[in-house]
């Protein structure tokens, strides 16, 4: 039944999370998953190779978008050219070069404590596993996409002949066109999206057309790079996705849309490096950056250090961000003007401008993040809980860890403290051990100069009596 291959397609996303952290172009994470789902129908004899090009050949005119348009998502578009792209791919290089891309975007590690170096860009993974550049694949296929749309009588239309369209115009700080430039236009309903993204690019003279398929509010935003991605409102283009103005389409077209770009514009970065207690380059370090808005902090942006230590990543906008560093093992510190420190609380913020970058040392003390804590976690009959995470609490913040296949667990925790444990059995339900079990408050674990390890921790019960 479909649901068989459906299921192919979304155990093709879990390989690819285990393989990589998935940073790639969105055309390669869903025309690869979908490749591996058709690859299944043909193996089954439940359809053809044939059939499955055809089907997907057949949607393909002069209005589909470009290939590169879909590294981010553009209403379906990634899931029919990366399928296609993704069979012209491995038609050269082999069938398992689908699965070798992913393998490629593996981090590293480095290290006897688990620190890993980030996975190369998946630009250079392409290269290394197809043998040609992005840039000249996007080429190569245009070129077959424009010959076969303009020989092909399509058989199907993935657009609505009553969808509306967002035209305008972006141009640079000095009112020269801006071509190349991909614009989003999503529907919202208040603050929440609604429907797939819509995305197109502007040409020479610096215009864009952007589908609109029903009536409604569109929330327009524009990439300036991989990562770095500006909205639109009446007062000029902010970082911030709740400080856009949506555009409304109402019976007709939405026609001059204009996007003047800022002379500066994702300039904000926060950059530094990261240093031992003496002085030594830590790779594989995470470091992230979060706003507080409404109370709330999203860890949203962040950046890897390399082999001297270094990062650099940039902020949505001007203004103040907490800081924290993930070291091995799941442990996490948290950026202070006077030392990194290992309670949330006592984080300083750091001051972002458009005019000024801050440049950090991050020194991590002696002793901090130095001992770990080891062992398994178990129900009432001693079976072990696979693949669940823990909340490792200390008596000011928590960190978080998973277990294996074995229930095994290991996490490394900022300083000497007493630590209590939460473990997440099952959506919605979540179990504190409590009593005098171990990893309870009344009787907690205690880290005092040395690892702890080999503990068990155990359940009053089994997951089914717990959570019902």
């Amino acid at each position: 039944s479909w649901a068989r291959y459906t299921l192919t397609h979304e155990y093709f996303h879990i390989l690819q999370g285990q393989l990589s952290d998935r940073r790639a172009s969105q055309w390669l994470v869903e025309g690869t998953a979908t490749w591996a789902e058709d690859d299944h129908q043909a193996v089954d004899g439940s359809g053809t190779w044939e059939d499955a090009r055809e089907r997907r050949m057949s949607v393909v005119t002069e209005s589909t978008p470009s290939l590169r348009s879909t590294e981010s998502e553009n209403a379906t578009w990634q899931y029919t050219l990366g399928w296609l792209a993704t069979d012209r791919l491995t038609a050269v290089a082999g069938d398992e070069s689908y699965i070798e891309f992913w393998r490629r975007l593996a981090p590293t590690e480095i290290d006897p404590y688990g620190r890993r170096m980030p996975p190369p860009d998946w630009r250079t993974a392409f290269q290394e596993t197809f043998g040609i550049p992005a840039s000249s694949f996007y080429a190569d296929f245009n070129a077959w996409q424009q010959e076969q749309a303009a020989a092909n009588e399509p058989t199907a239309n993935l657009g609505d002949d009553d969808a509306r369209w967002i035209r305008g115009r972006v141009t640079d700080s000095d009112g020269t066109p801006a071509s190349g430039v991909f614009v989003n236009a999503i529907r919202v309903e208040g603050e929440t999206s609604v429907g797939w993204n819509q995305r197109g690019e502007t040409g020479v003279d610096g215009t864009f057309a952007v589908r609109a398929p029903e009536d409604g509010d569109y929330r327009i935003s524009v990439d300036i790079s991989d990562d770095c991605t500006r909205y639109y409102s009446n007062s000029g283009l902010t970082g911030e996705p709740d400080e856009a103005q949506p555009v409304a389409v109402a019976g007709s077209n939405m026609q001059d849309v204009s996007i003047p770009l800022p002379a500066t514009i994702c300039s904000e970065q926060i950059r530094g490096q990261v240093v031992s207690a003496a002085g030594e380059p830590l790779a594989g370090v995470s470091v992230r950056a979060c706003r507080l808005i409404g109370g709330s902090c999203m860890w949203s942006w962040g950046d890897w250090t390399t082999l001297d230590g270094s990062f650099a990543f940039l902020a949505p906008s001007a203004g103040e961000y907490h800081l924290n560093l993930g070291l091995a093992d799941g442990c996490t510190i948290y950026y202070h003007a006077g030392g990194l420190t290992a309670r949330y609380a006592d984080a300083s913020l750091v001051k972002v401008t458009e005019a000024e970058s801050p440049s950090l040392q991050l020194r991590v003390p002696e002793g901090m993040c130095a001992h770990r804590i080891s062992g398994r976690f178990v129900d009432a009959n001693g079976a072990p809980l696979v693949d669940k995470y823990i909340d490792v609490c200390s008596t000011y913040d928590c960190g978080l860890v998973r277990t294996t296949t074995d229930g095994r667990f290991t996490i490394r925790v900022p300083s000497d403290d007493s630590y209590t444990f939460d473990v997440r059995l099952a959506s919605g339900c979540d179990h504190r051990l409590e009593g005098r079990a171990l990893g309870s408050s009344d009787n907690p674990v205690r880290v005092s100069g040395a690892d702890v390890t080999n503990i068990v921790l155990r359940l009053p019960g089994t997951i089914e009596e717990l959570c019902g």
